[in-house]
């Protein structure tokens, strides 16, 4: 379906070119390969900063970096469960799924690389119309709710070669709140946080008295 007409527009400031990435990265802080720009969000779990790094042939990459808060660093079931369920997540590809690159250690700290989508979420979107008495407007709703449902398709039917045939993946994402709806400023939807997945192929099964995902968005 073609998208309805962009609710938030660009900023005026393109980004930076070739020639400001000088001054650009002595003002971002570095962690292992990824320069970061600016935070973009705090949750529970881990700050969200934009940021790049770049190919072995020199092109830099726009990334969303997530650093793991430091208690969570501290428990080592913890970080391998999130590392295998990630490892799950790079399996997919489509179009309304933020993509994820990788999760590694550096230092102490835990980062995971994905893609970053230039635009707010759609908790932000709803907060801003909200403080200005506004709504969204039905065409943007169901626009949103087609694609979401788009990526929830793909992620269900999802298949791997298992000794020589094809066994579902069977992802539930059990966290599709606002917060992990991006809108990009392109008319672009896409569904992120995919490490919190419950996959029937995964190696290391939930951890008692650990919750993935929120109450009010899990799956019955």
């Amino acid at each position: 379906a073609r998208p309805p007409p962009p609710l938030i527009r660009p900023p005026c400031d393109p980004g930076p070119d070739s020639g400001t990435l000088g001054p650009l990265m002595r003002r971002t802080r570095r962690l292992g390969r990824y320069h970061l720009v600016h935070r973009v969000a705090f949750g529970g779990m881990a700050e969200v900063f934009r940021g790049f790094t770049f190919s072995a042939d020199g092109q830099r990459h726009d990334v969303a970096v997530k650093k793991l808060l430091p208690h969570f660093v501290e428990d080592e079931q913890f970080v391998t469960m999130l590392t295998d369920e990630y490892r799950l997540v790079s399996r997919l590809r489509h179009p309304n799924v933020a993509r994820f690159f990788e999760i590694a250690r550096v230092g102490k700290d835990v980062l995971i690389s994905m893609e970053y989508v230039d635009g707010p979420n759609l908790a932000t979107l709803l907060e801003r119309l909200q403080s200005r008495k506004g709504q969204l407007p039905i065409p943007h709703a169901v626009f949103i709710c087609l694609e979401i449902l788009k990526a929830l398709e793909y992620a269900h039917n999802r298949q791997v070669m298992r000794g020589g045939r094809p066994v579902p993946l069977d992802i539930i994402h059990r966290d599709i709140c606002p917060a992990n709806i991006l809108l990009g400023l392109r008319g672009e939807v896409k569904l992120t946080d995919f490490g919190i997945a419950k996959a029937s192929v995964r190696s290391i099964n939930t951890i008692t008295g650990v919750v993935k995902g929120r109450f009010d968005y899990l799956s019955p």
